[in-house]
């Protein structure tokens, strides 16, 4: 169960860092145009990254989060998620921005997020008798 206590720390530290980003970073640090672009894609690449942990936390009862299939599945429909925010923003209605930038982030969000998930959940090692004498 050290996974799911992992994945505990890693959705609150993402949220502590994404709202630090949104609310005091990005108002006060921003007035640069590449600082500007890497503090408005931050909260899409930390959110891609947090939310397979949140599926992880919350459903590990139900999924098999061992297999890699199950983990692949989970990071590629949070990938697809959020682009799809992203491209509902293009709605006028909404007044929110779209950028091209979030989609990149959302998407190396979620590889680093993979190889995470990979390494902190790995597959529990079986031991048959024959390896055992």
């Amino acid at each position: 169960m050290k996974e799911k206590k992992y994945s505990a720390i890693i959705i609150l530290a993402g949220l502590f860092t994404m709202f630090y980003v949104q609310y005091y970073l990005r108002p006060h640090y921003a007035p640069h145009n590449l600082l500007k672009i890497v503090m408005g894609c931050l909260p899409n690449l930390i959110s891609a990254i947090i939310l397979p942990y949140a599926g992880f936390w919350l459903l590990n009862r139900w999924l098999n989060f061992y297999s890699l299939l199950t983990q692949d599945i989970i990071h590629i429909t949070t990938c697809l998620f959020l682009i799809s925010y992203e491209m509902l923003q293009l709605i006028p209605v909404l007044g929110k921005t779209f950028d091209y930038f979030d989609i990149t982030a959302t998407i190396a969000g979620t590889i680093i997020s993979s190889l995470c998930m990979k390494e902190l959940i790995k597959s529990p090692v079986i031991i048959t008798v024959e390896s055992a004498i």
